[in-house]
C-alpha cells in the first residue's frame, strides 16, 4: 500500500511540470489570438507561482525570463485580429511577470 502511494506521488510531481509548460503555452497561444495582449501576458505570472514548487531559484528566473520572451514574442509576430503592437503593453506585461519572478524566489529562497 505505501509502494502505491509513493508511485501516485511520484506521478504528479511529474505531471506538474509538464502542466506548467502546457499553461504557458495555452497562454502564449490565447496572446496570439486576442487583441487583448496586456491581460493574456498577466497570467505568465502562474507560471511562474507553479514552477516555484519544482525549480530552483535559478530556474524559477529562467522560467520569468522564458514567459517574458514568449510576451514578446507574441506582440512582435503578426496576429490574428490585427491589433497593432503596443510597447507600453509589452512592458508592462514583462515588468509583472520579472517581478512575480523575483517575489517568488526572495519569498521561497531567500534570495
Amino acid at each position: 500500500m505505501m509502494h502505491r502511494a509513493l508511485s501516485s506521488r511520484r506521478f504528479l510531481s511529474a505531471l506538474l511540470p509538464a502542466a506548467t509548460a502546457a499553461l504557458a503555452a495555452a497562454i502564449f497561444v490565447a496572446e496570439l489570438m486576442t487583441s487583448e495582449k496586456l491581460t493574456a501576458a498577466l497570467f505568465y505570472a502562474l507560471v511562474v507561482l507553479l514552477a516555484a514548487r519544482f525549480c530552483n531559484a535559478r530556474t524559477v528566473l529562467s522560467v520569468g525570463v522564458g514567459c517574458v520572451g514568449l510576451t514578446v514574442l507574441a506582440n512582435v509576430l503578426p496576429t490574428f485580429g490585427g491589433a497593432e503592437i503596443s510597447g507600453l503593453k509589452t512592458t508592462i506585461g514583462a515588468a509583472v511577470i520579472g517581478l512575480r519572478a523575483r517575489q517568488e524566489i526572495n519569498a521561497q529562497f531567500g534570495g
